[in-house]
């Protein structure tokens, strides 16, 4: 979906617009699961807005502060603890300024506080019209950010869901 394939099918369309790979790759920016194979700066705050010269200073410290990594600023990254880089690694994508984000599995790793923090983040970015696509098997998540679920399983749409406000399940008829 972000593109990096080039051996794929299908159409994905964004307000309307037929997306090509390359526009797609442009608009996302994808977390994924293992975080260490997307760490490369020597300091949290190097890979926090490495490759985004947009940010300012006091949204840095905004996201910094929401994920509870301000004061590792100055650390090396690969020195931290799992959940600690999966908070930067998502920091890092909440700065990246995409329109369009994927996470794969982001609460692995994180304690109870820590993926209550992350459900607030993820929250605040759909406000901001921001795509979120969240791959997981952690279901207070699900209940807490997503508006639509599609369970798949062995490569196939088992179910699809969609989420009120209320934290209210309602099946949606799907076929295939």
């Amino acid at each position: 979906m972000c593109g990096l394939l080039k051996k794929v099918k299908g159409t994905i369309l964004l307000d309307g617009k037929k997306q090509t790979a390359k526009k797609r790759v442009k608009q996302s920016y994808l977390v994924m699961q293992e975080t260490g194979h997307q760490l490369f700066s020597d300091s949290v705050r190097e890979e926090v807005v490495l490759g985004n010269h947009d940010s300012s200073e006091k949204s840095l410290q905004k996201i910094m502060k929401a994920l509870d990594i301000s004061d590792l600023a100055d650390r090396h990254p690969m020195t931290l603890s799992g959940g600690q880089k999966q908070r930067v690694v998502i920091a890092s994508a909440c700065v990246c300024g995409k329109k369009i984000l994927y996470f794969d599995e982001p609460t692995s790793g994180l304690d109870f506080s820590h993926m209550m923090q992350t459900c607030q983040l993820l929250k605040q970015l759909r406000k901001e019209d921001v795509f979120l696509f969240i791959i997981t098997h952690d279901y207070e998540l699900i209940a807490s950010v997503c508006d639509s679920v599609i369970h798949i399983e062995d490569g196939r749409v088992q179910e699809q869901y969609l989420l009120d406000e209320a934290g209210i399940v309602k099946l949606q008829e799907f076929f295939s």
